[in-house]
């Protein structure tokens, strides 16, 4: 048994080891790696620990290693030695619980020793298996980034000697990593955050697929402690719609932007289900319209904060006749009564 476990955790480092080392750590002039390519590494790496076998959570492999919190892989100790007893002694437990939650005698799924020794070896394995994943994860990010970088991590306080395996996670060498990441300017991480509220939307695509691109962009800026919420992201959803209504390619969303407007007040504040609504109506929109109409977005076609902001009070102000955003903008037919509402209401406007 003790041979098994020694090959799980050594063909598992192996095969974490050679799957991080086809990934790309992307440097800049200065040889040094960003904090976008960091992460980039980061989301390889992830996908490598996911193509892990991993019994014990099927589709997930060991990425869960990198998570922060404590959960069933990263609580692992290289010295864990599961028993035929221990074995028993949880099933036993089991059973009992669900004897009391249900009423009804339960009987424990492993009663024999045999059973239990060869459930105790089979989870030795996975255990094993697990370390040797966390090993060469952190053997191939130190080969990354460099020692020195990990080195505060993975060695004793006064840099003497190597700490064990157990003695750090992989969520603090990732970090460690992340943090040594060449700093980007003030000036470059609002550039980035300005690219992401005035994102123009490519209409040769579907509004979810440019919404799922924003979306991620968002995310993005999360890494940097900038949070863009849900009203942030509505706004410039609403923004790039608008600027399409007015357009021959965008004339389908001129129905479902008035029936947003009706829907939603000026000042109200989206959450995940007003977007998701807004979405759906749009996507009645999009299930017409023909997609190779629209041109390709011109790099000088991006909204200002200004003329976003503008137009969402514009648009969501369902009482202010004044505004150009009227019920006649979206197409919607409206009976010959209501004509003289629509006219400007300025002081002279009777004047000859």
């Amino acid at each position: 048994m003790a041979d098994a476990c020694y090959t799980a955790r050594a063909t598992t480092k192996q095969q974490v080891l050679d799957g991080i080392n086809k990934l790309t750590l992307l440097t800049n002039e200065h040889g040094q790696y960003t904090h976008d390519a960091i992460l980039l590494l980061q989301k390889g790496i992830r996908r490598v620990l996911q193509s892990q076998f991993n019994p014990s959570d099927p589709g997930k492999g060991m990425e869960k290693l990198l998570d922060k919190g404590v959960n069933r892989l990263t609580q692992v100790q290289s010295t864990d030695a599961i028993t035929a007893a221990s074995v028993l002694k949880t099933a036993k437990q089991q059973a009992e619980l669900l004897t009391v939650s249900t009423g009804s005698i339960v009987t424990p799924t492993i009663t024999t020793n045999a059973e239990a020794q060869e459930e105790a070896d089979r989870l030795n394995v996975i255990n094993q298996a697990v370390i040797g994943a966390k090993e060469g994860a952190v053997e191939a990010i130190t080969k990354l980034v460099g020692s020195d970088i990990t080195d505060a991590i993975l060695r004793t306080a006064d840099g003497s000697d190597h700490k064990g395996v157990d003695e750090y996670t992989l969520f603090e060498v990732m970090q460690v990593a992340i943090d040594g990441a060449d700093r980007p300017s003030t000036n470059d991480v609002l550039e980035q955050l300005l690219e992401v509220i005035n994102h123009t939307f490519d209409f040769r695509k579907k509004v979810s697929v440019n919404m799922e691109l924003l979306q991620s962009n968002a995310a993005r800026m999360a890494t940097y402690g900038i949070s863009i919420g849900v009203p942030q992201l509505v706004l410039t959803l609403l923004a790039n719609i608008e600027s399409a209504t007015k357009a021959e390619y965008g004339h389908e969303f001129r129905s479902a932007m008035h029936a947003i407007r009706k829907k939603y007040a000026y000042n109200h504040v989206h959450d995940a289900t007003s977007l998701q609504e807004i979405l759906h109506e749009l996507a009645g929109a999009d299930g017409v319209r023909v997609l190779k109409d629209a041109p390709a977005p011109s790099p000088g076609s991006a909204h200002s904060v200004a003329d976003s902001v503008s137009f969402l009070h514009s648009l969501m102000d369902g009482n202010d006749s004044d505004s150009e955003y009227t019920e006649s903008a979206y197409g919607t037919t409206s009976d010959s009564s209501s004509s003289e509402e629509r006219k400007p209401r300025g002081r002279n406007r009777d004047k000859r």
